[in-house]
Formats: C-alpha cells, sequence, structure tokens
C-alpha cells in the first residue's frame, strides 16, 4: 500500500507531533508513505507522480471533496469547494428563513479558521438551527452559532489511531480504544 499526500505530512489538521505518530503507526502496518508528493496523472493500472509511473491495480482518490452542486443552485455566494457562505446564525444572505449546515456550510469560527465538514460540526449546528426556529417563533432574537471543538479522532487500524482533544492527546492503542469507545456511544 502506498499513501501519497501532497502536504508535507499526514493528517495535516492534527498537531505536528500526532501527524508523525500517525506516519509511524501507518509504516508499520506496512503502508508506504510519501509526503509532498502529488499525483499528476490516473490512468487504468497506473499511478502518475510527475514523470514516475507507478503500478496499482487498485487506486482510491480521498482529495477534492466538492459540496453537493445544491448549494450553487440556491444562487447565493459559495467557496471554492461549493459551500454556502453562511451568516453567524447559519442563514443565507438576504433569507432569515433559510438555513444551511453541516459539510454544506461555509463558516468560520471566531479565529477566523473555517469549520470542518464532519459531523461534530454538523451536529452542533442542527442544534443551534433548532434553538432558532423555537426562538423565532417566541419572537426571541437569535443567538449566533459557536463552534465547540470536542476533539478529533482519526483511525488507522486496529489498536492504531490518534486522538486530539482540547486539552491533551493521545495516539496508539489508547487512541484507538477512545475512538471505538466513542463511536459505539455515538
Amino acid at each position: 500500500i502506498l499513501l501519497i499526500e501532497g502536504g508535507p505530512r499526514v493528517l495535516a489538521s492534527y498537531s505536528e507531533d500526532l501527524s508523525h505518530k500517525a506516519e509511524e503507526q501507518l509504516k508499520r502496518l506496512g503502508v508506504e508513505v510519501r509526503t509532498s508528493n502529488m499525483v499528476t496523472q490516473i490512468e487504468p493500472g497506473l499511478v502518475w507522480i510527475g514523470e514516475e509511473r507507478i503500478p496499482a491495480t487498485v487506486v482510491l482518490w480521498a482529495a477534492g471533496v466538492a459540496a453537493s452542486p445544491l448549494g450553487r443552485k440556491l444562487r447565493v455566494p459559495v467557496d471554492r469547494a461549493g459551500r454556502v457562505l453562511v451568516q453567524p446564525d447559519l442563514s443565507i444572505p438576504g433569507h432569515r428563513e433559510v438555513m444551511v449546515i453541516g459539510d454544506l456550510a461555509a463558516l468560520a469560527d471566531e479565529k477566523g479558521k473555517m469549520l470542518p465538514g464532519v459531523a461534530q460540526v454538523a451536529i452542533q449546528q442542527g442544534n443551534c438551527v433548532a434553538d432558532t426556529i423555537a426562538r423565532d417563533l417566541k419572537n426571541r432574537p437569535r443567538r449566533n452559532f459557536h463552534y465547540h471543538d470536542k476533539g478529533s479522532l482519526a483511525t488507522i487500524g486496529r489498536n492504531a489511531a490518534v486522538a486530539q482533544f482540547p486539552k491533551f492527546a493521545l495516539s496508539g492503542y489508547f487512541a484507538w480504544l477512545a475512538w471505538l469507545f466513542i463511536h459505539i456511544l455515538f
């Protein structure tokens, strides 16, 4: 298995330390990791990295995520990925009655960092929209959405994972147990 990453490290959204630990765990599983390499072409049975041809029976592409085309059909501003640029209360510009959440919504946190399109964000946005609808029905002022980052988990394989929480981080077996427990719980 060959993992090709265009950036300088795997799991770039995690701390540098956890990113390196994830790469070590991948290597222990027999995965060859190539960072700072870009796939330039894919053909049946071949992957190209620049001029290098790599024979491949199976190719899994996990990059270039784009939002649903529904966002562009709303005729409102969208980002490069097609996500709707929502207002702080998750409504679309000019239409307070229409709200967009989850991986179709583009919104920055208080520090200016775009929120990731993950379930944790979508669940919190769903709760915020439910509160907004209840407030609208009672003619009460809306609250802006504030994301509370509870942490991120990435599983690499059995007994191998990384976990980044606001106050601490885990890797290896204990991170995998945390991942397993949290996913069963939710």
